[in-house]
């Protein structure tokens, strides 16, 4: 199956303009400001940004696969606040399957870049002061994510196609993911797809949330190798094959690759179980393996795991 590949913004000045590019020339050409400023926060200084530090760490990505994919979707998060949220990498794109884009309407996203990021005081006064939602939160406001989007035009090769677009989504204490999301600030300049745009983003974040609150389960996270060497890998276990893929280029995770939908069972999907003794527990995404369809009576099936 074939992925979408989040392009930068430096490999897209080096592929139509400037061949010998460097990040300097993409910061002076688009970012403006100083790079080493921690209060320059432009949306798209903050995405070179993100960008630049996802390059150094050798681009790790998840390819989510369409079946994971719709799952992850569903999630409820309602009862899971901001500062629960730990990503398992600084930056980390996710990757959708060609055949199955993340789509709103007029709106399609084949991969998105996440990264974390720490929010200067002045940036969480002012997102504050035009955000009710946060009105009074200010000094509660120390980290954000930034999700940086690559919109492609299916039928269309994506480098001729691909339209990039940024947020950053604050993460507070007191506030659930799903209510947090109200707080994103975007730049509507009245694109007439904006209401598509912003729906298939909420999806894209609810699917890397989802994500972050999975444990690495063996049969959901596979990592990748180079095919000539994924039979050795899978006999040996040697980490020499991952360093080998790491250097070519292939620093990634298939998730729900070996995922099966079984006929007469309901697909597979996922919930939040709350995990340890006392308060506060803590919340850990669980694979529900399905539901017995019996004429109208449906029946969850759990893993086997005590919430």
């Amino acid at each position: 199956m074939e992925f979408h590949k989040y392009q930068t913004t430096l490999d897209y000045e080096r592929k139509y303009y400037n061949k010998k590019a460097t990040s300097e020339d993409v910061w002076r050409l688009y970012g403006g400001g100083d790079p080493d400023d921690p209060d320059v926060h432009t949306e798209m200084a903050v995405q070179m940004t993100m960008e630049a530090r996802w390059r150094i760490n050798r681009r790790p990505f998840y390819n989510v696969w369409p079946i994971v994919q719709d799952a992850l979707a569903r999630v409820d998060l309602s009862k899971v606040t901001g500062s629960m949220l730990q990503i398992p990498l600084p930056q980390l794109e996710l990757r959708f399957a060609k055949s199955s884009p993340v789509s709103s309407g007029n709106a399609h996203i084949g991969g998105v870049l996440v990264a974390e990021r720490e929010v200067p005081p002045s940036v969480a006064a002012n997102c504050c002061a035009t955000t009710p939602i946060l009105k009074g939160k200010a000094d509660q406001i120390t980290r954000a994510l930034v999700v940086c989007v690559r919109y492609i035009t299916p039928g269309v090769a994506a480098d001729e196609s691909e339209v990039s677009g940024s947020f950053s989504f604050p993460l507070l204490d007191d506030m659930s993911v799903d209510m947090l999301w109200k707080a994103v600030q975007v730049n509507n300049t009245g694109d007439p797809d904006m209401a598509d745009k912003l729906k298939a983003m909420s999806i894209c974040l609810r699917i890397f949330v989802s994500l972050c609150f999975l444990e690495e389960d063996s049969e959901i996270f596979k990592r990748i190798v180079l095919a000539k060497d994924a039979k050795k890998y899978e006999e040996t276990g040697d980490p020499k094959y991952l360093e080998k893929a790491i250097r070519r280029g292939q620093y990634g995770w298939d998730v729900g690759k070996d995922l099966k939908v079984q006929p007469h069972v309901r697909r597979r999907h996922f919930a939040i179980r709350w995990m340890g003794q006392g308060e506060p527990k803590k919340p850990v995404l669980r694979p529900v393996r399905g539901c017995v369809v019996n004429k109208d009576k449906i029946t969850d099936m759990p893993t086997g795991h005590d919430e």
